[in-house]
């Protein structure tokens, strides 16, 4: 008599696609708590007397902001195209911020960063220590929701979107739509993000081919970004096309070169499986790696992505996990101190 085969219990199914994030139930009004705490205090220090010196970036969308004409009055945004490469929604939520609302400049980006910083935070804190929020106090994160806001609205919309996801909502469609209006850039995190969350569900789990692919998605990123960006941008008449080179020196690429290396060592050392955030960290690094051949500005990437990456320390087995936390102190102490924080113009690393 052969034994009967055993049915996927859809509810048993149902918990475990559920504890493939982490739960707020031990920690949510203590986590919101304090991400509200922490995002109010990053709206409103002012970082860059702390730095000794203004972000380029910041100063230049507050004289847009404050002095200039919306675009929405003075160009034509005749097809989609257009209003994706051009930004529509960030000059049309400027408009609607500046003439229907009466904010500034300054109102406006800090309160962008402090939506930004507390997107970031919830998404650390969710299901973990309210402390945690902490591991954010980077110079590098500070300085990209400060002073790179319409970059850092649109990495928070998206983090949205993929908590809708991972919810089974419906509604993550909405930010993916919205993002490429506010930043032309959105597309290649969707790219990047997405990837990771298809094979995540189609890949098997304890193999080097997850790993792998992650590793392909930061190199198509990384050439696209590095050699043919020019040639991209030029195709699509896009007003970026002159923008020069970015990447940062190797000092400050080095940890994260050395934490993608370490993620492989453990990738193929330890037997556990790893979540979609884990590979989406693998595919940032990857670019920075990359990026020491191909240029481009990996570092922007690392910035934006930067709630990804510390969540994926959390994966990390006990005794790794914590040496990662020690090198990740003294990397915040060590860029804290740096002269290179404190008179970099352009805002980030």
């Amino acid at each position: 008599m052969k034994p009967r085969a055993l049915k996927a219990d859809p509810t048993m199914m149902a918990q475990k696609t559920a504890r493939s994030i982490p739960s707020t139930a031990n920690y949510g009004k203590p986590g919101i708590a304090s991400s509200l705490v922490v995002a109010l205090f990053v709206s409103i220090f002012p970082w860059w007397v702390f730095r000794g010196a203004e972000y380029i970036d910041r100063e230049n969308n507050l004289f847009f902001i404050d002095r200039l004409a919306n675009k929405l009055y003075w160009f034509d945004f005749d097809s989609l195209l257009s209003k994706i490469m051009n930004e529509w929604g960030w000059n049309f939520l400027l408009l609607i911020s500046v003439e229907n609302l009466g904010l500034s400049g300054a109102q406006i980006l800090g309160l962008i960063a402090f939506v930004s910083f507390l997107v970031a935070s919830f998404f650390i804190v969710r299901g973990r220590q309210p402390g945690y929020a902490f591991l954010l106090f980077n110079p590098l994160f500070i300085d990209f929701v400060v002073s790179q806001s319409r970059l850092a609205l649109t990495m928070s919309i998206l983090t949205v979107g993929y908590l809708l996801y991972k919810r089974g909502s419906r509604a993550f469609i909405a930010p993916l739509v919205i993002a490429p209006f506010i930043h032309t850039s959105s597309i290649l995190f969707i790219f990047l993000i997405g990837v990771a969350l298809i094979f995540q569900n189609y890949v098997p789990a304890r193999t080097s081919l997850r790993f792998f692919i992650a590793t392909t998605t930061g190199l198509i990123i990384s050439i696209l970004t590095g050699p043919l960006l020019v040639t991209v941008l030029s195709s699509l008449e896009d007003r970026r096309v002159n923008y020069e080179d970015m990447n940062s020196p190797l000092i400050y690429t080095l940890f994260w070169i050395c934490l993608y290396f370490y993620y492989f060592l453990i990738n193929f050392a330890t037997n556990s499986a790893k979540t979609d955030v884990f590979y989406i960290s693998v595919s940032v690094l990857s670019i920075v790696v990359f990026g020491l051949v191909f240029g481009g500005y990996p570092i922007r990437f690392v910035a934006a992505c930067f709630p990804f990456i510390v969540s994926s320390f959390f994966e990390l087995p006990g005794r790794f996990r914590h040496l990662i936390f020690i090198y990740y102190l003294l990397l915040q102490y060590i860029l804290s101190l740096s002269s290179r924080f404190r008179d970099k113009s352009n805002g980030t690393f």
